[in-house]
């Protein structure tokens, strides 16, 4: 017998525990009362309880999602035209700032030259290709443009010169263009050459002082304007900067390749010289 409840003894206890517990249980009940094994049982229910809810929870969230999905749409589509109209208004604003600079140094250049008769255009379009580079801009006849007048930058930099005329717009041929010829000299030195156009400088917006004087030096650096000779264009009017000396294929002609003052790709308001005093 010790030997049996030796060796079965805590079975037996645990057996009639168990049996001692569910009494209790169903006596608690029947009572309305929780009792000690309710406790029990209801912290062991908890952990249960907690992972039904947190489920609960997620089928909520996720059913949440599905049926606002389209009020989120919406939401975020308000938004990115907000933020659209907000992009286009500081665009527009840092544009109105860029024109009234210009307007600000355009009246200046106006002011200090009182021997030209300026007209303020503004350029509609532009024009450029492998074969040509020209410009469009909004004033015309009406305004008495008129073929042959110098347009020029707020800063006084040459940019052209009217082609084509109508009764509220011009075309104007830019200084890189291959049929523009111009009379020029160096600042510096004094060098005297023709600003001409040309094909293999066109793409890269770059123009060449040839013609140059056998005696005359010209440098890298050096500034070109132009020197008013014909009375084609006025006297003084700065064309570019020499970034390159070369010479032709057989090596006897020396030119220099400029860079124009005047930002090509990026013009938009500008003056046309109608009338000023040539040299005489």
């Amino acid at each position: 017998m010790k030997e049996y409840f030796k060796k079965k003894g805590l079975r037996l206890g645990l057996t009639v525990l168990a049996v001692v517990l569910l009494i209790v249980l169903i006596k608690g009940t029947s009572e309305n009362k929780v009792g000690v094994f309710g406790s029990v049982t209801g912290e062991i229910r908890k952990p249960f309880q907690s992972t039904i809810t947190s489920i609960v929870n997620w089928f909520e969230k996720g059913y949440n999602r599905i049926f606002k999905y389209d009020e989120l749409v919406a939401e975020n589509e308000q938004l990115k035209k907000r933020l659209a109209e907000a992009e286009s208004q500081i665009d527009a604003n840092e544009q109105a700032i860029k024109e009234n600079e210009q307007l600000k140094t355009l009246l200046q250049f106006k002011n200090t030259h009182s021997d030209y008769e300026l007209e303020l255009v503004q350029v509609t379009d532009r024009s450029s290709s492998n074969w040509s580079s020209s410009i469009t801009i909004n004033r015309g006849s009406n305004n008495n443009i008129s073929v042959g007048n110098t347009i020029i930058t707020e800063e006084g930099y040459l940019v052209g010169q009217v082609t084509e005329v109508g009764a509220n717009w011009a075309t104007v041929c830019t200084i890189i263009d291959p049929s523009m010829k111009i009379g020029a000299k160096t600042i510096e030195s004094s060098a005297t050459g023709v600003v001409q156009g040309d094909f293999n400088l066109l793409r890269s917006n770059q123009t060449r002082l040839s013609y140059i004087g056998s005696n005359d030096k010209v440098f890298e650096g050096d500034r070109v304007i132009t020197t008013g000779s014909g009375g084609v264009f006025p006297e003084g009017l700065v064309i570019g900067t020499i970034t390159e000396i070369a010479s032709d294929a057989g090596g006897q002609e020396k030119y220099a390749i400029v860079s124009p003052s005047c930002d090509i790709s990026n013009l938009t308001l500008l003056f046309v010289i109608k009338n000023f005093n040539a040299v005489s």
